[in-house]
């Protein structure tokens, strides 16, 4: 997933999350992204961090955030074989 923060301005109360299957991973409490870096960041979600069963028929994004923050390129990969 990348993420551009736009015009997004993050606040002590803010959520961004991600659900796939179940289970909702809390982006902001991951603290990955830099919010003061205007530009494109890669954030990177690991597969077996959800309770996936089955197809993934759906992927949700949610945010309270105020202003505009931009989304692109969702790619579910598998992790590497150990």
């Amino acid at each position: 997933l990348w993420l551009h923060p736009g015009t997004a301005v993050k606040a002590r109360t803010s959520q961004l999350s991600v659900t796939l299957g179940s289970t909702e991973v809390d982006v902001m409490k991951m603290g990955v992204i830099d919010w003061t870096l205007l530009d494109w960041q890669a954030v990177e979600l690991a597969l077996a961090d959800f309770a996936l069963e089955g197809q993934v028929t759906a992927v949700t994004v949610k945010s309270n955030l105020p202003g505009t923050l931009y989304l692109d390129d969702f790619e579910l990969v598998p992790s590497p074989p150990r």
